[in-house]
């Protein structure tokens, strides 16, 4: 008897596992834990991928029809994210904070520029 129960839950905890696996794997990449450092992944692949420079860690991007740009909040540079970022215990040097910069991406040539300045 005891000898089946235990196939029994071998078999369903390997049916579990196999089932669990690709979410449990992909949440775990998502929060960081099995991503490279430094390595771009797209779903819809990096044949036709576009790096625009001047835009480290970019978020929260809005676009702007009547110009057709992009506005987006970006990391003034690798290492100041790496020293300072809160959602992490991440908070080492705390003068890398509000490094950042508004940036406009030109989403048909792919270029970016600083926010223009305003002429009152």
């Amino acid at each position: 008897m005891a000898p089946s129960i235990f196939i029994g839950t071998l078999g369903l905890l390997t049916l579990l596992g196999a089932f669990l696996y690709e979410p449990v794997s992909h949440r775990l990449t998502v929060f960081g834990l099995f991503r490279p450092k430094f390595r771009v992944e797209n779903i819809h692949g990096v044949a036709d991928l576009i790096k625009i420079p001047n835009t480290v860690h970019c978020e929260d991007l809005h676009y702007h029809r009547a110009s057709n740009k992009l506005y987006t909040a970006c990391e003034g540079s690798v290492e100041s994210r790496l020293k300072w970022f809160p959602p992490f215990p991440q908070t080492t040097d705390h003068t890398a904070a509000g490094q950042g910069k508004i940036v406009v991406i030109d989403p048909v040539v792919g270029k970016s520029s600083g926010l223009p300045r305003c002429s009152a």
